[in-house]
């Protein structure tokens, strides 16, 4: 079998990757979940590259256990269907959520998962600079990524090389390359 050959002749990163590369894709994706999610910490950047550049079909049996809000972004990502844009509801919507003195993150996850992609991305770099201000934590994270892969997915994959940490390289050029 060509894995325990490989597994007798290379080792370390060069092993993992050649592992990974003998992959599915499907089974990779789950393969890199299970790992971000394992251990004390998450990784809860590979979790949202993950989910937030593949196409519903390919999260659908993804399941998570996250805080409230960060669990209802990544089931809407799981979810997520594009849906002709209603603008004026969505400003409407979004103002309301703004108000308020603390922004509730469901608004902003129903919009920015179920809504046409070209109509979110005129509004993209609005949009992060209202995140920054009034979100914290894995919620602002997790939403900050989702609008990033709306206006450039390629350009986020590309930012999650940069720090060259070799489990990320690995994932983003074994899912899609």
């Amino acid at each position: 079998d060509l894995e325990a050959v490989l597994r007798k002749v290379l080792s370390g990163d060069l092993l993992a990757l050649m592992l990974a590369l003998m992959m599915t894709p499907r089974h990779h994706d789950a393969h890199r979940l299970r790992q971000a999610m394992e251990g004390l910490g998450t990784n809860e950047e590979t979790l949202m590259e993950i989910l937030s550049t593949r196409p519903a079909p390919q999260v659908k049996d993804a399941q998570t256990a996250y805080s409230e809000h960060f669990a209802k972004l990544v089931v809407a990502l799981l979810h997520k269907d594009n849906v002709v844009a209603v603008v004026q509801s969505d400003i409407e919507a979004l103002s309301a959520s703004l108000d308020t003195k603390k922004t509730d993150p469901a608004v902003w996850i129903n919009i920015l998962t179920s809504r046409d992609t070209e109509h979110l991305n005129r509004e993209g770099e609005a949009l992060e600079k209202i995140l920054d201000k009034r979100f914290s934590g894995d919620v602002r994270m997790g939403l900050k990524i989702l609008v990033q892969s709306i206006q450039n997915p390629y350009l986020l994959l590309a930012q999650r090389l940069v720090p060259m940490k070799t489990s990320v390289v690995q994932g983003v050029l074994v899912s899609h390359c």
